[in-house]
């Protein structure tokens, strides 16, 4: 892969994955003040900021690990099984590809739906609180589905360049096998050309001389 390939391109769905990064990380650095400050004033003071319980449990982790979700998808880092999978034909690994991202497609669906239906509605309708605290939460119930929808668009898209022939970081074949039929050995399983007779005659006489 060329460096010109690893350039991302600049448009909204870059511009997206930037905002969502700085959000996640601003995220954690707030979560760590947060906790810092509390362990302060409590020892300090005896007076421990309210409800950092439920704004850690109810509004930064689900903000970070939500988001993260996306981030990861996007920088391939899903955990993987590369010493079996590169080994793969390229027709092999594609039909893994368009397989996975399929049921990618059908998962994050499946979950976007039912969170925003028993979740994100269900929350906005009872002012769902958390705990026994009086926060409310049920504005984080609709990051749920809004990401679980972009992890659909993002399967959808793998799953269009499969068909299609382009399996992104996935394609490691060699380009005289497009399709898969010629599995490529290694170096070191390659069989070196026969010498024939009268070369190795060649090569005896000169070891005598």
């Amino acid at each position: 892969m060329s460096s010109e390939d690893q350039v991302q391109p600049k448009g909204p769905a870059f511009l997206a994955l930037r905002i969502f990064n700085i959000i996640a990380s601003l995220g954690i650095v707030v979560m760590m003040l947060h906790i810092l400050a509390n362990v302060f004033t409590r020892y300090l003071f005896n007076s421990p900021l309210p409800n950092t319980l439920e704004y850690v449990s109810f509004w930064y982790l689900p903000i970070v690990a939500a988001l993260g979700f996306v981030l990861a998808k996007h920088a391939n880092e899903f955990i993987d099984a590369p010493l079996i999978f590169d080994k793969l034909t390229w027709g092999n690994r594609r039909v893994l590809v368009i397989m996975f991202s399929g049921l990618g497609v059908v998962v994050c669906s499946a979950y976007a739906y039912f969170t925003f239906v028993n979740e994100a509605l269900h929350g906005l309708k009872v002012q769902t609180t958390g705990g026994v605290s009086s926060l409310p939460i049920w504005p984080v119930f609709f990051l749920l589905p809004a990401v679980f929808l972009i992890l659909v668009a993002m399967y959808l898209m793998d799953l269009i360049k499969a068909i299609r022939g382009d399996l992104g970081v996935h394609d490691t074949a060699d380009d005289d096998d497009p399709d898969g039929f010629i599995r490529q050995m290694d170096d070191e399983q390659r069989v070196e050309p026969t010498q024939g007779p009268n070369q190795h005659l060649g090569a005896t006489k000169k070891e005598t001389l």
